[in-house]
């Protein structure tokens, strides 16, 4: 765990998190719709949206990836939801097959080739 600068408040992101804005089908017994995302990484995925969903809820989540990198179709659990600007929520994954997390983990490695970290100023 680590702490957001300034905030005091423990982040529990356990992997990189690209940002970056793909299209999603989110859907439970209540509703089925598309979003957008904010992020995605091994570990999760935060959608932009009103999201009729609360802490725990499990939902089926279909992402398509860029580059010709395929699909992810997985369950994930609502584990925040932020009502401020911009409205969303952020989900863990839940049920991950492999060939979906190597898809996750080739998005991670070509987006940090792509965007090397910057050296922190001195």
């Amino acid at each position: 765990m680590s702490e957001r600068p300034g905030s005091g408040v423990k982040e529990r992101r356990a992997a990189f998190r690209v940002p970056v804005c793909l299209p999603v089908m989110a859907e439970c017994e209540a509703f089925s719709r598309g979003f957008v995302t904010k992020d995605v990484s091994e570990s999760g995925i935060y959608l932009i949206g009103e999201l009729e969903a609360g802490p725990g809820q499990v939902l089926s989540v279909e992402l398509r990836l860029p580059a010709g990198l395929g699909t992810v179709r997985a369950a994930a659990s609502a584990v925040r939801l932020q009502a401020d600007t911009p409205r969303g929520v952020g989900l863990t994954w839940i049920r991950l097959g492999a060939a979906e997390l190597a898809r996750l983990r080739d998005l991670d490695r070509r987006w940090q080739a792509a965007f090397p970290p910057r050296a922190p100023r001195p």
